[in-house]
């Protein structure tokens, strides 16, 4: 399960990285960003972005003992949106070995110890 979900983040990664490049060659979002904001739709799909981006940091702030970190990962997901927030959560997976161990993935710091058993 575990292989499977870090396969899925990856490729999640890989197509969103793959539409920011080919939109970035096709037009510059500084440009079009004035004529956007009149539409009601791109407001509200804004919004849901940064309610989801401020929910991540939340967790991030949640599960890292180090706040300077926890910070500059809530600043990347604002800067860079869930490109961002998939490479946080890619990287500290692949720190998971086993299911059991999905505590610490999702609580970090504060997870319970496991014991030697597991």
């Amino acid at each position: 399960m575990l292989c499977t979900v870090r396969h899925g983040i990856s490729l999640l990664f890989a197509l969103l990285l793959g539409f920011i490049v080919h939109a970035s060659f096709q037009s510059a979002l500084w440009d079009e960003g004035g004529v956007l904001m009149d539409y009601a739709w791109f407001r509200t799909t804004l919004v849901d972005l940064y309610a989801g981006l401020i929910l991540a940091g939340v967790w991030v702030f949640h599960r890292e003992s180090n706040r300077v970190v926890a910070g500059l990962w809530t600043l990347s997901f604002f800067l860079l949106g869930n490109l961002s927030v998939l490479a946080y959560v890619w990287i500290h997976l692949m720190r998971v070995r086993r299911r059991e161990d999905l505590a610490q993935f999702f609580q970090g710091h504060r997870a319970p110890a496991l014991d030697s058993k597991g």
